[in-house]
């Protein structure tokens, strides 16, 4: 290794690795590194099926209110067809009265 810092990091890393302290040391920040990412990739698994669960939710929702919305139109229609009826009515009462 030409470079000078390189062989200084990788004398010191000898030397640590050489000590069992450290060595026992970085077993430990291992086990540490490692349950962390078991504990990180549970709760990334948690949260993506709590989002699939919230989706389909929405998704049946808006198809509740995409039916609510054909129901408001169809008694809008109907509605719409009695007021029609109830002017036809009066016109015709009208007729009778002359």
């Amino acid at each position: 290794v030409d470079d000078p810092f390189v062989k200084k990091m990788v004398d010191r890393l000898g030397r640590a690795i050489a000590s069992e302290d450290i060595r026992n040391i970085m077993d430990v920040e291992d086990e540490i590194d490692k349950a962390f990412g078991r504990e990180m990739g549970k709760l990334t698994s948690i949260i993506e099926m709590k989002d699939r669960e919230l989706e389909a939710k929405d998704q049946a929702l808006e198809a509740k209110d995409q039916a609510l919305e054909a129901k408001d139109q169809a008694l809008e229609a109907e509605r719409q067809k009695a007021v029609e009826l109830q002017k036809e009515l009066e016109e015709l009462k009208r007729q009778m009265r002359k």
